[in-house]
């Protein structure tokens, strides 16, 4: 005579009650009753919630509904609103490519993790290979503003040295053209400077 699944669960809740109590009185339990409680989550028809299913084999709930609505082979169908623990082992047994449903099989937590951890590295490796592109060291800046206020310093000496005899007698017009073309000789001298200094091989 075959015991159906429901008794096996009531037989199974019956055994846990009087384990409960012997631990109450302070009893020794046997190894038989130890593996029990051990199991108890998982009873000998090892009928389980459908939350347990998708973290032991890493699936959805999406996929046992569609795998369901489409029939698929194998696939177990819920006993008293749990699902049947053996019988899913059954069923990926005999269907390994099963998961998502392009039919590839989904990876587990720790190889995504590596996955995951291995294009941040190259991403960083990215980052840093554009840093070493395109940083200047801070001793080459301050190299570079000392050499630039050289460059106007001697720019406005020059400057005020020149101007004042140039623009002597002059017209307001031609001051300022004067003026301009001291000014104008000064930016281009600290254009060409600055290309000079942060000129990349």
């Amino acid at each position: 005579m075959k015991i159906d699944s429901a008794t096996v669960d009531k037989i199974n809740q019956a055994n846990l009650a009087n384990i409960l109590k012997k631990v109450k009185a302070g009893k020794v339990l046997t190894g038989a009753e130890r593996k029990l409680i051990d199991g108890s989550s998982e009873t000998p028809s090892e009928l389980v919630p459908q939350k347990k299913i998708i973290e032991i084999f890493n699936i959805t709930r999406k996929s046992i509904a569609q795998w369901r609505r489409e029939g698929k082979e194998g696939v177990p169908i819920k006993e008293n609103g749990m699902e049947n623990l053996t019988k899913w082992r059954e069923f990926f047994a005999s269907n390994p490519d099963a998961g998502f449903f392009d039919g590839k099989p989904r990876k587990d937590r720790e190889s995504l993790l590596c996955e995951k951890l291995t294009v941040e590295i190259e991403c960083k490796k990215i980052e840093l290979k554009k840093l070493e592109d395109t940083c200047i060291d801070m001793v080459d800046v301050q190299n570079a503003f000392y050499k630039l206020g050289i460059v106007i310093r001697a720019g406005l000496l020059r400057m005020q040295a020149d101007l004042p005899p140039a623009l002597e007698g002059q017209s307001p017009n031609r001051m300022a053209k004067i003026i301009g073309e001291s000014s104008e000789k000064l930016l281009t001298e600290l254009s060409e400077t600055e290309s000079e200094l942060w000129l990349v091989d």
